[in-house]
């Protein structure tokens, strides 16, 4: 008794006539570049959507999280050793509810004007009290303390006051860098 082989995969693609052949390698080839193209929105990784969300203005407001971060660029300057930050805000962070905008346009006619009037009406998109939050923007920065182990050098503590101006776009006149005591 002789076994039937059936071409599989490859082989029943090289089995096709040559026109059958590039049809299917076209249509692979399509559903292969749906997929990529697809495939982030549908499963994106959780680490791209926290750096995504990082970027964005989209995100919440998080103070601790920008001290840390702070923490992190300033010890990393030669010579700042150990680095401890405090940040004081004007305010609580501004929170921007979500709206839904309906825009209305009426046209009056007598004798030979017209009057146009549009309206746009703003209400909450959400039934519930505390609403939507689209965004939640950052306070303005009241002030800034840094305490470095390397603040005793001048050049550090200038790099030190430069990196914090920089990072939270503030003016000298809110940033005081001090030495940490040994």
């Amino acid at each position: 008794m002789q076994k039937e082989t059936r071409p599989k995969g490859l082989e029943k693609i090289r089995a096709l006539p040559d026109k059958k052949k590039l049809e299917t390698l076209a249509v692979f080839a399509a559903i292969a570049l749906l997929v990529l193209l697809v495939w982030p929105t549908l499963f994106g990784s959780p680490q791209a959507d926290t750096a995504e969300n990082k970027n964005s203005g989209s995100q919440a407001f998080d103070a601790q999280g920008e001290e840390d971060d702070l923490v992190r660029v300033l010890s990393s300057i030669r010579g700042a050793g150990d680095v401890q930050v405090m940040i004081t805000y004007e305010s609580e962070p501004v929170l921007e509810p979500a709206y839904e905008s309906s825009y209305s346009t009426s046209n009056t006619q007598e004798d030979s004007r017209t009057t146009s009037n549009e309206t746009e009406t703003k209400r909450p998109s959400s039934s519930q009290s505390d609403g939507l939050v689209l965004t939640q923007k950052r306070p303005e920065v009241r002030g800034v303390v840094v305490i470095a182990q390397g603040a005793s050098d001048i050049q550090v503590k200038m790099e030190l006051a430069q990196a914090v101006q920089t990072a939270l776009g503030v003016s000298a006149s809110k940033v005081d860098v001090f030495e940490m005591k040994p």
